[in-house]
């Protein structure tokens, strides 16, 4: 069984922590790809005016399990999954359908409180 999860929709404030999520996945998490192919696919931690424009406009749910942000999902504009990360720790749980099933039917339907409408 696993730890009890907590799940929310991402705020602007968010911006640091999400790109700490995809490093780590990317960085530490079990892979399929080499580390040469993931140090070019994710080189640094994200951030800066550009991270921030990619996230605004999105729909994007937050996991959260005993204090701690473990993944996110965001739903961009045409309804399609741009981003899908979990923490290594939460890989492998049945997090990513969890958090899925919150984006893409989550009550606010088209009005992220973050980033505002995405979706008709």
């Amino acid at each position: 069984m696993h730890p009890p999860r907590g799940f929310r929709w991402a705020t602007a404030d968010d911006s640091d922590l999400l790109a700490d999520i995809m490093f780590d996945a990317v960085r530490n998490g079990e892979s399929r790809y080499t580390e040469a192919q993931r140090a070019a696919w994710v080189p640094v931690r994200r951030g800066g005016p550009e991270w921030d424009a990619r996230l605004r406009g999105q729909d994007i749910v937050v996991a959260e399990q005993d204090g701690r942000a473990v993944g996110f999902v965001s739903l961009a504009g045409g309804g399609y999954v741009d981003f899908a990360y979990i923490r290594p720790e939460a890989q492998h749980t049945g997090l990513f359908r969890q958090l899925l099933a919150r984006v893409l039917n989550g009550p606010l339907k088209g009005a992220n409180p973050c980033c505002g409408p995405t979706r008709a």
